[in-house]
C-alpha cells in the first residue's frame, strides 16, 4: 500500500488500505488519519464511507459509526454490508430491538444466507424474542443442516429461556464456543 500511496497519494483507495494497514499493527491515530484522508478526497463513495464505518466500529464508536454506514447504505442500497455492520453497532449499543429489526431488513433480501441468518437469531435471542429465534433456527437447519453454528444458537436460546441444563449440552456439543 505505501508503494501504492507514494505513486498517488490522493487515491482514496489507497488511503483506505494503509488505514488498515496501520489499524492491524495498532498504529490508531495515523490509521485515523489515512481514513480521514479518504474521506476528503471521496466523501460521496459507498465504498469509503463503508470503510470509515468498519474503522470507527472496530475502535468501538458505534454512533459514529452508524453516521458513515448509513450514508454507505444510502449510496450503494444493493450492498448488505453497511446494514449488517449497523445491526451489529445497534446490538453492541444494547439496542436489540432495533438490531433485531434491521438484520430482519436484511434477510427479506437474503433469505439463503445462513451467516446473515445466524446474525438476526443472535439478536431475535437478545431482544427477547425467543420464539422467533426457535423458528429462525429452524430455517437455517432447513438451509445448512451441518451449519456449524446452530448448535451454539440453541444453547444460548435455551439460556434465554432459563433451561440451564440444557444449555450447557448443548454449548458442549458445539465446536464454537463463543460469538
Amino acid at each position: 500500500y505505501q508503494l501504492a500511496f507514494n505513486k498517488n497519494p490522493s487515491s482514496p483507495e489507497t488511503n483506505i488500505g494503509l488505514g488498515w494497514a496501520h489499524f492491524s499493527n495498532g498504529e490508531f491515530p495515523l490509521s485515523f488519519g489515512f481514513f480521514k484522508n479518504a474521506l476528503a478526497l471521496e466523501p460521496r463513495s459507498a465504498i469509503v464511507n463503508l470503510d470509515v464505518g468498519a474503522f470507527l466500529r472496530s475502535l468501538g464508536l458505534y454512533e459514529r459509526a452508524m453516521t458513515y454506514l448509513k450514508r454507505a447504505a444510502k449510496l450503494d442500497p444493493q450492498d448488505s454490508n453497511p446494514r449488517v455492520q449497523i445491526s451489529q453497532c445497534l446490538m453492541y449499543l444494547g439496542r436489540f430491538g432495533e438490531a433485531a429489526d434491521e438484520s430482519e431488513a436484511i434477510i427479506s433480501k437474503d433469505y439463503a444466507n445462513a451467516d446473515l441468518r445466524y446474525l438476526h437469531t443472535l439478536h431475535l435471542i437478545l431482544a427477547g424474542r425467543l420464539d422467533k429465534a426457535e423458528k429462525e433456527i429452524t430455517a437455517i437447519r432447513g438451509l445448512a443442516p451441518q451449519y456449524r453454528y446452530v448448535p451454539l444458537m440453541e444453547a444460548l436460546l435455551a439460556a434465554a429461556r432459563g433451561e440451564k441444563d440444557r444449555a450447557l449440552a448443548l454449548r458442549g456439543e458445539s465446536e464454537v464456543l463463543t460469538l
